[in-house]
Formats: structure tokens, C-alpha cells, sequence
């Protein structure tokens, strides 16, 4: 239902108005209020907070420009049109500047009004969307409030979610890769789909740097809606999987639906596939598996000496264990992660690196492909502290900033980040990486990384056989106009003219060598 007041002394001009309204209203959708003048119209604006106002200018007492002025404080976006008489147009003119959506000139034409209310409610729908899309709305707020507290609650906001999910389920979708689509272009790629009124049964919003959450409303015409989605993400090249709920139809399980498809989307450790649905295996499915105390001293033992062969060993043996034992519980799988990254901030902190330098993330089971993935991870962090600490057994040390600059001479010609490096092969602190590479080489590590990619750069165009765009992808670049722009300002010219001043350099020394032999120089 959709609230307008409408503020007019005239009695006869009011009751035409209101009949005017009545007769475009044909489905019945708004609520008139009425009021005689504008202390009256602000009392009720301030009551029932109308999504339009209706006004005249001439009032007594406060007159419509006092009033629009009064709303405008309160609310900067509610619709207010003016109706004036056409000797008071130069007046309805300075309302407008006051913010005034539209004008209306009196006696007021039928076809006038309709045109006016068209546009109002043509406002409103584009307003709506755009709430939902940024989710701005109510609905999408409650949403939200439940899956960051399971005990939330809000009766307003409850009502207002039952009156839209009768029978819903709630998705999470996962992109593997750095790459993500616009959400706006998404949304929008949705609504060709399924149509405007879509929006009238299906929310949006991001719950995690990883994760889109979405709610739909389950009905006949949306039981392909994952899938198709799916399709959608996949067309356009994204690394996605889509964890799906089972069927819910209370309003205050919308926490518990969450974690159905939070949990059944890092089942994809164990298969191929891309879209799990509502899938709470059974649990005689499901086996139990906790880190062997055995294993647990072992691993910290072999840490602590830094023996980088033994540490290995132990996390292979745990992963033939799990992989004999079967698919075990998503809790028991995250358990176990938690268990070796506790182990490893505890060695970094008793090697030297402080708080500050570790790793504040938690790393997920969602994170990986599977299994294999987690066990590789899990080596490689090893590997590298063993390495990078101090070994007591034979005085080397590997310095951290050592190790980035090696990373960074091997990879260059792949995506490096500090970011990377900080989650899959150091296990720090993001800020405190930076910091360190600047405090000891005293520069960036993009711009380490970039020296590294343009000496590559240098040394390939000397191959006359690559193109430039061959030379800008192994270098690191695959876009090469970036290439070039970042090419010339270090070397102060062109791939090209550099590669065309090199032959001239070769066909001059060589010109000389032909001298100097002709002269009797060569022996």
C-alpha cells in the first residue's frame, strides 16, 4: 500500500483531486490522507510518512513552500509536487529549487495528474530495484542480521520476510579464481531471465570477500534457478561452485539455512562437481577423523628442528590416513586444518617472527579443490618455515625478504602479489611482508617484482622471433599495451625502438669487426 498526502484549503478543489486519484487508482494500491492546510499536512507527514505529497502553494497559516521546506529537512528523498494556480508560476518555479519534484497547474486535467502519479510510481519502482540491488532493503538487511547472529531478532522485519520467502533456500556461491563478475551486470543478467517481478521473490548480498549469498523463493518456475545460474557464471569463464540449503520454511532458520549451503559447498573437496545441492550427507556417510597425538608431536618435533623431509612425511602420512578412512565431516575436516595452522603460527612465534607478523586470516576448507589441494597447501607452509627460519642443526638462515625475492625471480612471469605470498606461501601477515620488503630493499615489492619483469623483458627482445605481445606474456603482462606504457618509462623508448636500436648496435660493432679485419687488425 502506497501512502500520499494530499494538502488543499479549497474544499472543492480538494474533494476533485481526491476523486481524481481514486479513479487512477484502479487496483486500489494507495492510501490518501488529506489535510486543509500545512500545519495540519505536517502533522500527519510526520505521522504516516507518505511517499508523496500532494500540495498547494497558497495556504494559510504554513503554505505549501514553508511545508516542502519543513519535509525537506526531515527527508531529502520523498516525492513533494505543487499545485499552483498559473499566475502563481513564477512561485511554484522557487519551490522547485527547494526541491519540488513536479508542478502541477491548476484546474488540474486528468491527464495531467496520470502522467504525474505515472512518473511517481516509475520513481519508485527504479528506487526499489536499486534498494534491492545494493540491498538496502529491509528484507535484504534481515537477512543479513541473521546470518552474522543466530539469535537475531526483529519482529518488523520477520513479518516482512514471511510475507516474500514462504518456501526459500539459500545459496552461497563461491569464485575460486581472483576474478569476480559485476555484481550490478549479474543482477541485471538475472532479471533478463525471469523479468522484473523476479525481484519480488529473490534477495542478494555479499556475506564474505568470497561468497554471493542469494534467497529464492521456491516455486515451480524458479527449480531450475541454480543451475541456470550456474550456467550463467560459467558462460562467462568464472571458476565458480554454488553450495545450496535444503528447503526451509521458517523465517528464523534463514542462520541455519546459511550454514546448510556454507557446509555443503566445501564438500566439493571430495568430487567435480559445481553445484551442490542441499546436501547434509548422511551421517553414516560421513566418518570421524581427529589429528593422532602421535602425528601432532611429530609434526611439532620436525618443525622445531626444521627438518623439512620429516614434516613432509608427517603430512603425507595424515593424508593417506584420511584418504583410506573415506569422505570424513566437513567439522572434523575443519578441525583439522585449524589444528596444523595452530601448530605453524606456534612454531613462527617461537622461531622469532611476533604476533604482528603472522597471519590473522583463517584459512577454510572452502578455499581449496580438493583434498590434495589442502594437503600441497599445508607442505608447502611447512616447507617454507622449516627454510626460512633459523636451522639449529647447520646455522643457515633463510630470510624472509630472501624468499620473497626469490619467489618474485622465479614467478615473475605469472600473477605475483604480496597478498599471494602472504597466504600461500609464507603464512603472514599481508602489511607486515610489505612493510619488511621496503624496510630492507627500499622499494616496493610491485616494484621489485616490475624490475625483475622488465630486465626479462630486455634480455627476450633480443629473440627477434617473439612478437612483442610473446615478450610482454612471459614477461608477466598480458596486457601489452601495460606492457609497453611501463616498458618505455623504464626504458625511455618503445619495445620496438629498443629492439630497433639493438640491431643497429649489432650491424655497427659488426660493421667495425669488417674494418678493422680489412685493415689487418684481425688475426
Amino acid at each position: 500500500m502506497i501512502t500520499i498526502l494530499v494538502v488543499e484549503d479549497e474544499k472543492y478543489a480538494l474533494d476533485s483531486l481526491l476523486k481524481q486519484i481514486r479513479e487512477y487508482d484502479k487496483q486500489e494500491s494507495f492510501r490518501v490522507l488529506q489535510a486543509s492546510n500545512g500545519k495540519e499536512a505536517y502533522q500527519l507527514y510526520i505521522q504516516y510518512s507518505p511517499e508523496l505529497v500532494i500540495t498547494d502553494i497558497r495556504m494559510p497559516g504554513m503554505d505549501g513552500l514553508e511545508l516542502l521546506k519543513a519535509i525537506r529537512e526531515k527527508d531529502e528523498n520523498i516525492q513533494v509536487v505543487i499545485l499552483s494556480a498559473y499566475s502563481d508560476f513564477e512561485y511554484a518555479r522557487e519551490a522547485l529549487t527547494y526541491g519540488a519534484s513536479d508542478y502541477l497547474l491548476k484546474p488540474i486535467k486528468a491527464e495531467n495528474l496520470g502522467s504525474c502519479l505515472d512518473k511517481f510510481l516509475k520513481r519508485k519502482v527504479t528506487e526499489k530495484k536499486e534498494a534491492l540491488m545494493t540491498g538496502r532493503d529491509m528484507v535484504t538487511q534481515y537477512i543479513a542480521d541473521c546470518i552474522r547472529r543466530e539469535d537475531f531478532s526483529n519482529f518488523v522485519e520477520e513479518r516482512m520476510f514471511k510475507k516474500i520467502f514462504r518456501d526459500y533456500q539459500i545459496s552461497v556461491i563461491y569464485f575460486a579464481g581472483e576474478c569476480r563478475p559485476d555484481k550490478g551486470r549479474f543482477l541485471t543478467e538475472i532479471e533478463k531471465l525471469y523479468g522484473g517481478e523476479f525481484w519480488m521473490e529473490f534477495r542478494f548480498l555479499e556475506t564474505e570477500n568470497d561468497l554471493w549469498t542469494l534467497v529464492v523463493n521456491l516455486c515451480h518456475e524458479n527449480s531450475f534457478f541454480h543451475r541456470r545460474i550456474l550456467r550463467l557464471l560459467q558462460e562467462e569463464g568464472y571458476d565458480v561452485y554454488i553450495g545450496v540449503s535444503a528447503l526451509h520454511t521458517d523465517a528464523k532458520e534463514v542462520h541455519q539455512a546459511y550454514d546448510e549451503a556454507l557446509k555443503t559447498c566445501k564438500y566439493k573437496v571430495y568430487g567435480k562437481e559445481r553445484l551442490l545441492l542441499s546436501a547434509q550427507p548422511a551421517e553414516e556417510g560421513e566418518y570421524k577423523y581427529y589429528l593422532p597425538k602421535k602425528e601432532e608431536d611429530l609434526l611439532k618435533e620436525a618443525l622445531k628442528c626444521r627438518n623439512t623431509r620429516k614434516t613432509e612425511m608427517v603430512i603425507e602420512n595424515v593424508f593417506a590416513d584420511i584418504k583410506k578412512t573415506g569422505s570424513i565431516s566437513m567439522e572434523c575436516l575443519e578441525l583439522l586444518l585449524s589444528q596444523f595452522l595452530v601448530i605453524y603460527r606456534q612454531t613462527l612465534g617461537e622461531g622469532g617472527v611476533n604476533k604482528e607478523g603472522m597471519t590473522k586470516g583463517r584459512t577454510s576448507v572452502l578455499q581449496f579443490d580438493s583434498i590434495e589441494d589442502m594437503r600441497d597447501f599445508l607442505i608447502r607452509i611447512g616447507r617454507n618455515i622449516c627454510t626460512m627460519l633459523d636451522a639449529p642443526e647447520n646455522g643457515k638462515h633463510k630470510d624472509i625478504v630472501e624468499t620473497m625475492a626469490e619467489y618474485a625471480q622465479q614467478h615473475f612471469d605469472q600473477e605475483v602479489t604480496v597478498k599471494e605470498l602472504a597466504e600461500k606461501v609464507l603464512f603472514m601477515n599481508q602489511d607486515y611482508l610489505s612493510h619488511l620488503f621496503v624496510e630492507k630493499k627500499g622499494i616496493s615489492y610491485s616494484c621489485y617484482l616490475r624490475q625483475i619483469r622488465m630486465q626479462n623483458a630486455g634480455k627476450l627482445l633480443e629473440n627477434r622471433k617473439l612478437s612483442i605481445t610473446e615478450v610482454a606474456s612471459m614477461s608477466g603482462y598480458n596486457d601489452t599495451s601495460q606492457f609497453i606504457r611501463v616498458f618505455k618509462k623504464d626504458y625511455g623508448m618503445t619495445p620496438k625502438k629498443y629492439r630497433d636500436s639493438m640491431k643497429w648496435e649489432n650491424s655497427s660493432g659488426e660493421q667495425q669487426s669488417t674494418t678493422e679485419c680489412e685493415g689487418g687488425g684481425c688475426a
